[in-house]
Parts: structure tokens; sequence; C-alpha cells
């Protein structure tokens, strides 16, 4: 939850089942076997995928609202598009599922612009995925079931 003049209201950039990043915790057993939290940007989603992929269940406490002091990605907010495309390539999004990702948040955002800033930066990544060959497999299967689902 974010303060929007008087009143804390949801931050509407993930779903109400998304665990939020600083406020996690895992049994021993799950973090182990998912390598531990990668750093890099995206990795409260990243361990999330691969705590199922474990087959863990992830839960939600929704009755525990966490009050951010500032919106996430406060930092970054005038980079949104460029730390986007960073995010897609680090969960491993090849680029018919970052075309799509892509698209769907500039539609959102109402933004041409940033549907290219984001893809000329997926494309544009030349560092070392934290990711295994395996977990981003994975990963990609889950993105389509998730898109698929839609339809």
């Amino acid at each position: 939850y974010i303060k929007k003049d008087e009143n804390w209201v949801f931050e509407n950039i993930s779903s109400k089942n998304h665990v939020r990043g600083p406020i996690k915790s895992y049994r021993k057993e799950c973090f182990l076997q998912m390598g531990g939290i990668r750093e890099v940007l995206g990795w409260d989603n990243i361990d999330v995928m691969l705590c199922q992929m474990h087959g863990y269940q992830v839960i939600t406490n929704k009755s525990l609202w966490v009050k951010h002091l500032r919106p996430t990605a406060y930092k970054y907010k005038n980079a949104k598009a460029k730390k986007l495309g960073e995010y897609f390539y680090n969960i491993g999004l090849d680029f018919p599922l970052a075309f799509i990702s892509s698209a769907k948040s500039s539609f959102k955002n109402r933004s041409l612009l940033e549907f290219f800033i984001t893809m000329k930066t997926f494309l544009s990544q030349k560092q070392d995925r934290k990711l295994s060959r395996e977990e981003i497999k994975y990963i990609r299967n889950l993105r389509w079931r998730e898109i698929l689902k839609k339809f």
C-alpha cells in the first residue's frame, strides 16, 4: 500500500496474490533448492517462480498490509521502460514473450515510446543470465501458460 493524500491505497503494479519483496519468508529447504535470491532486478518474481518450479506453494497473507513509504520503482521512475526491458531479460524471456509483455505494458500505460524503449533495452542486454537453462525453460513455459489461459 502507498499513501495517496491521507489514505493508504493498494499499489496497483502487481497482483494482490504477489508477495512483495522485502517481507518474504522461505522454508530453508525451498531457499536452498532455488539457489537463494538472485541479485538482479526482478529477484522478487524470480524467487516465486523458482519456488513453484521446485513444488512449493506460495502463500500471500492478504490481512497483512505493507505500507511503502515511497512507491515501488521510485528511484528509477524516469527509466521505467529501460528497467522493464532489463527485467524481461533477467527473468529469461525470449523475444516473443518480451514482445508480448512489452506491448501489454505499453498499452496499459498508453505509451508507444515505452514499447520501443523496453524492447531496445531487452535486445541490448549482454550480461550472462543468473538463471540456468532449466530455470529459464520453466519460466518461459509458465509465462506462455499464463498468456494462453486468457484465450
